[in-house]
């Protein structure tokens, strides 16, 4: 708190001492002095913007705890107006009556031939796996829960795979297996998901691509993308697409799968997966169960673990009850019927579905844990109405969507109803996190947005007569989105969801959500503006950051005043300005100013630092110098495409915004009587720093370039410079690094991709691992 009250103390001093900034040009920027003006601050609105501090943290843990325990506990079973069944996989026998607990069936199929009233009792402890038939087919009017002690009974929709010798090593291949036991593959035997330790690691499933679309039907032998995706072990940025023949072309990283037309191929690292994990389970495309039509259904306290596609799956529900059950490892098998628009196949998979019209759908005090797609929906293709569905009480984590809700014909303007809808209570955590990492799908097709919301709420119009509530839940992290809907409830909207009483917690790189087809960021800003609209207006807002950034700095992003540099040549140059812990007035400080990527660049202020975030949290944690960081206001700070390498000075004039870069360095150097003058740079703001150098010369002391070019055949006077790229870099060959860190004499940074995977995006990975700082305050 003393380092974030001496920062404030030290902005404040900065509005003062700057307000008057004018007067004759300087030595360096060519241009006459500036004027900088204060736009004022985002400051925290202590009623709704907070910080997540260590003590709001531990409060929302210990509410998951709770929240977790009833989910844990037992619904009370109700007593049968008819028979009741009793199914044990423990003492079970399918020749057995089943009409009480010592003559139990042994079989849950057996649970098929069940009337209405009737009350189905799975004995707790027991364990069944599915085979090539449902576990059951609801029964209308019948419940069907628990009896006896112990844990909940299990239901495995995936093949045991944890014996050694299932598993065979590929002749003349390393750390790669298959499983010996043929699986031909087809739409309902594919494997989804591996799933190891119950949920301490996961496999990666490669697929291939078409050569057009799915449509024409023609594979390739080329394998789809993925980026970000995770194993539950370690993370990797990307996988890129590589020639696959069969299941022994398969590749790493660790725990990729590949499910041939016979067999399952596995890259493991360490040896025979089975003897590197306890339990290896392999799911398949089945459903835990399904109901068509069928109405007061109740389901209670069971626990199913791994199935391919859906778990349970009714349609035209009426009245169906789900009470403290478990879904975790649902969904990634592939839909061979859908998506021939795409040249790979889709991979689905919701934990509790209802397809089609629904009247009365009620989940309550249940567990979710990774699930490909969807925790809780109901949707249809068809103008049919959906109403009296209850979503409440429900811990949900590390799903795609918490809730999905979404009917009508594609292409339809007819509205339909969709009323009398209460999502409440819920704990939704880690959204787009986990297992769901491996969707290729991330960005919504024909957009740049992210789709992965704790609820989705899309396609109608609909008619919801004031009876849709989304209140009084916590959303507890996303790497997307928190919310996706079409119709919420406004100041100017006579109908739509209502978002109220809820709490949030998000880092302040995510965004609250997709609101009426725009895109509101998780920001101070961006909540006002939800506010704005009529929504949320009693929510809760907590922000923090991301791995590697401290808590002072997402602090002073939110509450500092944000300025203007206004240039003589009449360019404006938003920017934010950092003072090392402890500043006092006539301090000299060096001055580093980091130009950022072309995706910082606008006029919000804030984008500017929320880009490359790592880049400057480390040049503040270090506490030796004062950190400038201006927003260019459109495009890239030179003028120059990011993909266009090196180029010439003297044939590509400077640009204005670039005079008033500079500028603006020298107006804020000299106020601060700061000594050497250093720049960072990124992508676009790499090329910037290069274009300062040279056009500049002696301007700066030293600089770094991350991922850009300049001018080879240029000077750049005295000044020392770092060049870092990447060898593998997609949008600046690395060539360009080559060629100017050998014009320049440069310590050049090199990473090459024999070793590293990093891309043109590598910015966080050198902010983490270089010490950059301390290299330019020893030129």
């Amino acid at each position: 708190m003393k380092k974030i009250l001496a920062l404030l103390l030290a902005v404040l001093l900065f509005a003062g001492v700057l307000s008057a900034c004018n007067g004759n040009a300087g030595s360096d920027g060519g241009l006459k002095k500036g004027t900088i003006e204060k736009n004022g601050g985002d400051e925290d609105d202590e009623s709704a913007w907070r910080a997540m501090t260590p003590t709001a943290r531990a409060e929302l843990d210990e509410i998951y705890q709770q929240k977790l325990a009833a989910t844990k506990a037992f619904a009370v079973v109700p007593a049968a107006s008819g028979k009741t069944y009793y199914i044990s996989s423990i003492n079970g026998n399918d020749a057995n009556n089943g009409t009480s607990p010592e003559t139990a069936w042994a079989s849950p199929k057996k649970a098929n031939a069940v009337k209405s009233g009737d009350l189905v009792l799975f004995e707790c402890g027991s364990e069944f796996r599915r085979d090539n038939e449902l576990f059951f087919t609801l029964q209308s009017g019948v419940t069907y829960a628990t009896y006896g002690s112990g844990e909940k009974p299990i239901f495995y929709g995936s093949i045991d795979a944890s014996d050694p010798n299932l598993w065979l090593p590929v002749k003349g291949k390393t750390n790669l297996y298959y499983f010996k036991t043929q699986i031909v593959f087809s739409g309902e035997t594919d494997i989804g998901s591996i799933v190891f330790n119950d949920g301490e690691a996961w496999g990666i499933k490669i697929q291939k691509l078409y050569k057009q679309t799915k449509k024409e039907g023609q594979r390739s032998n080329n394998t789809l993308a993925l980026t970000d995706v995770s194993n539950g072990l370690k993370t990797f940025a990307s996988i890129p697409s590589y020639e696959l023949k069969n299941g022994s072309d398969l590749k790493g990283p660790d725990l990729c799968f590949y499910h041939d037309t016979k067999y399952v191929y596995l890259y493991c690292e360490g040896g025979n997966p089975a003897t590197r994990f306890s339990s290896v389970e392999l799911s398949q495309h089945k459903f835990a169960f399904n109901g068509e039509g069928v109405s007061n259904v109740t389901v209670l306290n069971l626990d199913f673990r791994n199935f391919g596609n859906h778990a349970a799956h009714v349609f035209n529900c009426k009245n169906f009850t789900i009470k403290n059950c478990s879904f975790t490892f649902i969904g990634g098998t592939v839909d061979l019927n859908y998506g021939d628009w795409r040249n790979y196949d889709t991979r689905l998979g919701n934990a509790v579905e209802n397809w089609n019209s629904c009247d009365g759908m009620t989940i309550e005090n249940c567990f979710f844990d990774q699930i490909y797609d969807t925790a809780m929906t109901t949707q249809s293709n068809s103008d049919i109405s959906s109403k009296n569905i209850v979503y409440r009480n429900n811990v949900v984590q590390n799903v795609w969507f918490g809730v999905e809700l979404w009917a009508g014909a594609e292409g339809s303007d007819q509205t339909i109803e969709f009323s009398n809808v209460d999502v409440s209570g819920n704990y939704f955590a880690k959204i787009g996190e986990g297992f769901t990492t491996q969707r290729p799908d991330k960005i919504d097709p024909g957009t740049d947005y992210s789709v992965n919301a704790f609820i989705k709420v899309s396609r109608g119009p609909y008619e919801m007569g004031n009876s849709f509530y989304v209140t009084d839940n916590i959303i507890d992290g996303t790497n997307g989105k928190m919310i996706f809907c079409g119709y919420p409830k406004t100041k100017t909207g006579a109908d739509g969801v209502v978002f109220d009483r809820n709490t949030y917690f998000g880092i302040t790189s995510v965004d609250y959500g997709r609101v009426m087809g725009k895109t509101y960021p998780y920001t101070s800003g961006g909540i006002a503006a939800i506010h704005a609209l009529g929504m949320e207006t009693n929510s809760t807002f907590y922000y923090s950051t991301s791995a590697g950034q401290s808590f002072d700095y997402a602090r002073m992003v939110e509450s500092m005043p944000s300025y203007t540099y206004k240039a003589a040549n009449g360019v404006n140059l938003p920017f934010r300005i950092f003072f090392p812990a402890g500043y006092t007035e006539g301090a000299s400080y060096p001055l580093v100013t980091y130009l950022n990527t072309e995706l910082a660049s606008g006029t919000d202020n804030m984008q500017n630092v929320l880009v490359a975030k790592e880049v400057i949290s480390e040049l503040i944690e270090k506490n030796q110098a004062i950190v400038l960081v201006p927003q260019c206001p459109r495009g890239t700070w030179t003028g120059i495409e990011v993909s266009n390498g090196n180029y010439s000075t003297t044939t590509i004039a400077e640009t204005e915004v670039m005079k008033a870069v500079s500028a603006m360095i020298r107006d804020v150097a000299d106020e601060y009587h700061t000594g050497k003058k250093y720049a960072i740079g990124a992508d676009a703001g790499a090329y910037a720093v290069s274009d300062l150098l040279v056009r500049h010369k002696d301007q700066l002391t030293a600089a770094v370039l991350i991922s850009g070019a300049g001018d080879p055949s240029a000077s750049i006077g005295n000044a020392k410079v770092m060049i870092v790229h990447a060898e593998d870099d997609e949008i600046v060959s690395s060539e360009n690094a080559d060629t100017l860190a050998k014009a320049w004499n440069a310590k050049y940074v090199f990473y090459d991709s024999a070793t590293y995977w990093l891309q043109h995006d590598c910015w966080d990975y050198v902010a983490e691992n270089e010490d950059l700082l301390g290299w330019l305050l020893t030129k």
